[in-house]
């Protein structure tokens, strides 16, 4: 790997879709490529990337990564662009050869590991066509494996909500995910010993007669050491799962984004009985139309 004339400034392009290991592994392949080259890498200036990226889509916005990286390029900060993988610029058919385009427009020339290939000699800054070429190929390849990517992670997840596993969606407060190394059970829904009283606590305190949601809210905060809002004291009594047992939530396809989103509903131990709920809706009910009516006269 020969060392590059009249070149001095390199900038990284990092991305990664799982954890910060991916990511700093990335960074050090490219240090190293880097080195060999007789580059240097300005840190943390000359990185760009984050740990957990959406999908590309240059027709709508950029992710932030590609839009610092090419607004440091326009201001000639460094001269070559190194990234590890073709996916890693993007998974986009479109947005990939748009960004390429982009860079050689600007004389910026991009290393690619994986294919160890320039999009522009580094030292005459001609264009490699025929490379050029055959990264939109790799692009489509990379959406393509994406597709497919989303289509097995959905399927799975349907496939835990089926067996009341909640992999999608907010865990109610009062409950916490089973955990544990058995994926069968590990997401199951199970009764937080540490906010469950909470939970009952909100409902006993507010049926009684003289309370508002403001003094619940108070005393609450007060007594556990936490801030509930007025809005929060709210939420809780609106739930109607903490009696059902019976929650709710809903996936969409990734292959047919029109298809309504499919409802799984997942059981676990009440929190309260139906009476207690029923009790609280009415209170509620009947303050709400106190209150409209008091702003009608």
């Amino acid at each position: 790997m020969a060392k590059i004339e009249h070149i001095r400034e390199a900038a990284l392009l990092v991305r990664c879709s799982t954890d910060k290991q991916d990511y700093e592994r990335q960074l050090e392949d490219l240090r190293i490529i880097s080195e060999r080259f007789g580059l240097h890498v300005k840190e943390p200036e000359h990185i760009y990337g984050e740990y957990i990226t959406g999908k590309d889509d240059t027709t709508k916005q950029d992710r932030l990564s590609i839009i610092r990286l090419r607004s440091a390029a326009e201001r000639k900060e460094f001269d070559v662009v190194l990234i590890s993988e073709v996916s890693r610029m993007s998974r986009d058919s479109v947005s990939g050869r748009v960004y390429v385009r982009q860079f050689c427009n600007l004389g910026i020339p991009v290393y690619f590991r994986d294919k160890m290939k320039w999009t522009m000699n580094p030292d005459t800054l001609e264009e490699d066509e025929s490379f050029i070429k055959e990264l939109g190929l790799y692009f489509d390849g990379a959406a393509e494996y994406l597709k497919s990517m989303k289509t097995q992670i959905a399927s799975g997840r349907r496939a835990s909500l089926r067996n009341n596993q909640l992999v999608i969606g907010h865990v109610p407060f009062g409950y916490k995910k089973r955990g544990g190394t058995d994926r069968r059970h590990k997401s199951e829904l199970i009764i937080d010993e540490e906010t469950a009283p909470i939970v009952r606590e909100i409902f006993s305190l507010y049926i009684q007669e003289g309370e508002s949601l403001k003094t619940v809210s108070l005393a609450i905060s007060a007594k556990y050491k936490i801030k509930k809002t007025v809005s929060g004291i709210q939420q809780v009594l609106a739930r109607p799962e903490y009696y059902t047992g019976r929650y709710t939530v809903y996936m969409s396809d990734p292959d047919n984004k029109k298809k309504p989103s499919e409802p799984f509903t997942l059981t676990f131990d009440p929190l309260i009985d139906q009476a207690t709920f029923e009790a609280a809706k009415a209170k509620r009910e009947d303050k709400k139309k106190h209150l409209q009516l008091h702003k009608g006269l």
